[in-house]
């Protein structure tokens, strides 16, 4: 059960910077506007649909930003003057109601878990898959099961032709555009089964079967094929409890969704991370044996055979280290000696699979990208919202050292700030605040992600910072020996990593699958916040700054007047516990940027692979063969999907 965060419930207008901002500075963002102009026009009883100028409008998201715009505010609004006016049937109506305001904004890192959707899962029985008969020719949706049968028959087999009486393309693109990648490409390859996220995840499914269990909006869906016939797919409800032995929805409500005792309320530590496995995985079944595997199969190394022999492989679907004990210092460990062994073993390219990859450990991944470019400056740039919470929050946290913080403030509190090339620490909270206004937000300064020099430890290294030394300064492979390979799902600290080895380190990118449409993908799809902050993390944040702020308020200096502490009351009164469980909520606390634009987020800058391979039923069944396949078409005699290809 977590608590109710007064800045949790602020979403993008406090912490997330969801909203994409045009280039052109304004005195007010579009949303904001428009939003003034909605409540106006409400407060004014205006009965015709409410309209607001069309450029105005039109400035909403940034030209390439593939999604939909959203208001999340006036989503929430919307949700709770619903909920006043008794307009949901039921808790679990009110509570997707909030969920798809939520997802309308494409973004993994904002999210949550509510209560309602822990009983049951809906899925879809019948998985489907886009398979092309080359990898270049454009791909056809297929039953898992007739794809099967394509192989040895193709006369027997038909594509899917419509969902429901919609084309099947069209459907499944609008299926998917509730889900929390803002890549489109990525979201379609996301409906459908993939073994890379099987070994990061441990789930196989796509969301065409499994959309995070939510109710998919028909009890059956029927499917046409080309041929003429039709199958209907039952959605079938899976319980999710461990035991269900509930007469009646009161009682269901009642033990699953109404709020347990104080002395039942959840362990903060535990909710922050999940708890440390010790046991290890088994090697996946569908991957050939290994040169290099660690114990919970977050990272392995692969040497190809035959023609291309001077390749090896480096599989990362996954940088969720922090979930095992002692796998950063591991994972580091193992991809240095792969890295070793590959140049030891003559080779002379690399291929680095981070499909299916949600992210994980912000280290990780910067200690991955020391690895190959171990000199070059490792730049990283965000921002936070300038709210009046955050700044007195900040101002309270402040006094904090690496060795007194005991509320997870990194990446907040002033010892952790410092420049994007981690050559300047800021002197203090304000001057690292700002606010500078861009793109017509108020915004903290530029500044990096993380402190290297904090972050980095022996548990956790980042090499070259901390009391890690830099032991190998040579770059093992020339940045166009290196070839990153993609299904558009890397997200969160996958699109760190990314983004140095591209932008620094000059690496290309090839991506798999998507849209059955020729040109360019996305190799990045998935959120590319630099830090996310769970509700549970940001309570801690506000009741220690609070403690902190009284505590000081008797000091020669304290760190905040008593206007000051009145206002931060005001603004984020005493965190209040909710009459129902909310299992788990987060935000994307930082937007990251790159080096030469400080002021559109990466979030919404369109960044296409330089390469495009659609999947083939080869290539799902023995996923390995995806890497020889972008072998040949980057550095053999193989081809890009037309329209795709850049620089090779």
């Amino acid at each position: 059960m977590l608590s109710k965060s007064p800045l949790i419930l602020a979403l993008a207008g406090a912490l997330s910077a969801v909203a994409a901002p045009n280039a052109l500075v304004r005195s007010e963002e579009p949303c904001a506007k428009i939003s003034s102009l909605y409540r106006q026009a409400v407060e004014a009883n205006v009965t015709e649909p409410i309209k607001v100028d069309g450029g105005l409008a039109h400035e909403y998201p940034p030209a390439g930003y593939l999604s939909e715009p959203t208001d999340l505010l006036g989503g929430m609004d919307d949700v709770l003057a619903k909920a006043m006016n008794n307009q949901f049937s039921s808790h679990y109506d009110f509570e997707n109601a909030i969920l798809r305001v939520l997802h309308s904004a494409n973004d993994g890192h904002l999210g949550g878990t509510l209560c309602s959707n822990t009983i049951f899962h809906f899925r879809n029985q019948v998985p489907v898959i886009s398979i092309s008969s080359d990898g270049v020719q454009l791909p056809k949706v297929y039953t898992l099961e007739d794809a099967k049968v394509l192989q040895r028959d193709p006369k027997i087999v038909s594509a899917v032709a419509t969902i429901n009486g919609y084309d099947a393309v069209s459907y499944l693109n609008q299926y998917a555009e509730s889900d929390h990648l803002q890549d489109p490409d990525a979201r379609y390859n996301h409906l459908f089964p993939s073994s890379a996220r099987y070994v990061a995840q441990q789930g196989q499914e796509g969301t065409w079967t499994f959309n995070n269990g939510l109710w998919p909006g028909y009890a059956s869906q029927n499917v046409t094929f080309a041929n003429g016939t039709s199958l209907d797919m039952p959605t079938t409800a899976q319980i999710a409890l461990e035991d269900f032995e509930y007469r009646n929805g009161s009682a269901l409500w009642e033990g699953v969704c109404l709020a347990p005792s104080a002395s039942t309320s959840d362990d903060t530590e535990d909710s922050l991370s999940k708890r440390s496995e010790t046991t290890g995985k088994k090697a996946p079944t569908m991957y050939p044996k290994p040169v290099m595997r660690d114990a919970y199969n977050t990272i392995s190394g692969y040497f190809l055979e035959d023609e291309l022999k001077d390749v090896a492989v480096l599989f990362v679907p996954s940088f969720e280290t922090n979930k095992y004990e002692g796998d950063p210092l591991a994972f580091a460990n193992h991809a240095t000696d792969f890295v070793k062994k590959a140049v030891a073993s003559a080779k002379k390219k690399l291929i680095i699979d981070v499909s299916g990859n949600p992210g994980g450990n912000t280290a990780s991944g910067y200690d991955l990208f020391r690895v190959f470019f171990p000199q070059a400056e490792m730049y990283t740039a965000s921002r936070i919202r300038a709210h009046e919470s955050v700044n007195l929050i900040g101002q309270a946290l402040s006094s904090l050292t690496k060795d007194t913080d005991g509320y997870g403030a990194e990446g907040i509190a002033l010892y952790d700030l410092v420049s994007p090339n981690q050559t300047y620490h800021f002197q203090s909270w304000e001057e690292y605040y700002g606010p500078q206004q861009v793109n017509g937000a108020n915004l903290s300064r530029i500044a990096a992600s993380f402190d290297f020099e904090v972050i980095s430890s022996w548990e956790t290294p980042i090499r070259g910072y901390g009391p890690v030394k830099l032991n190998d300064t040579t770059t093992p492979f020339a940045p166009e020996d290196i070839l990153i390979v993609t299904d558009g799902y890397c997200t969160s600290t996958c699109t760190l990593f990314a983004e140095l080895m591209t932008h620094v380190g000059g690496v290309k990118t090839l991506a798999f699958g998507g849209r059955p449409q020729n040109g360019r993908m996305q190799a990045i799809g998935g959120s590319k916040g630099s830090q996310v902050a769970s509700s549970v993390l940001i309570d801690m944040w506000v009741e220690g700054a609070k403690y902190l702020a009284e505590k000081s308020a008797q000091d020669e200096k304290p760190l905040l007047s008593l206007e000051q502490r009145k206002a931060l009351k005001a603004s984020a009164p005493a965190v209040e516990e909710l009459p129902f469980n909310l299992p788990s909520l987060s935000v994307n606390l930082k937007n990251s940027y790159l080096r030469d634009n400080h002021e559109i987020p990466v979030q919404f800058l369109y960044e296409p692979a330089d390469c495009r391979l659609f999947y083939t039923w080869e290539n799902y069944k023995t996923p390995a063969t995806t890497w020889t396949a972008a072998a040949r078409a980057w550095w053999g005699n193989g081809t890009c999907v037309p329209g795709s290809s850049a620089g090779k």
